[in-house]
């Protein structure tokens, strides 16, 4: 059986550095809006960031990322589009068992958005689009 669409979001924008913030400011607004619970909202904007800074850092500059969201009665799905063909990576999870500069390189501020989305999400995983890019996404129930 096919879950109904309650409601639907699509953005697209050429990759720049201020796209994660703007598109968060939107998104913020429009789930606070449709009456998303907070802690549900706060999950998916920050895993949203996190796909959009993604496809922002590792997409060719000239191509658009598009940010798909749809809604249905307790679940939202969330999207991201970019044109690279390279997968995304997910860095290994922090170990206390290595020295000091290991340690700090792990947590690094790079690299943790997978795991972030990992933490957040019901689901999460990639489509390839043939011929080019892929649909990075992520799955919320509440």
């Amino acid at each position: 059986m096919t879950a109904t669409v309650i409601d639907d979001i699509e953005w697209s924008a050429l990759p720049v550095a201020s796209l994660p913030r703007s598109w968060r400011i939107l998104l913020d607004s429009r789930l606070r809006r449709i009456g998303i619970p907070a802690g549900v909202t706060d999950d998916v904007v920050l895993a949203t960031c996190e796909l959009v800074t993604n496809a922002v850092e590792h997409s060719p500059s000239d191509a658009p990322i598009t940010l798909r969201v749809r809604f249905g009665v307790g679940r939202l799905w969330v999207g991201v589009w970019d044109a690279s063909d390279e997968p995304p990576v997910r860095q290994p999870e922090p170990t206390l068992d290595g020295d000091l500069d290991d340690i700090l390189t792990t947590l690094a501020e790079n690299g943790r958005g997978l795991q972030i989305i990992t933490a957040l999400a019901s689901d999460r995983n990639v489509d390839w689009t043939p011929p080019q890019g892929k649909w990075t996404w992520a799955r919320f129930h509440f």
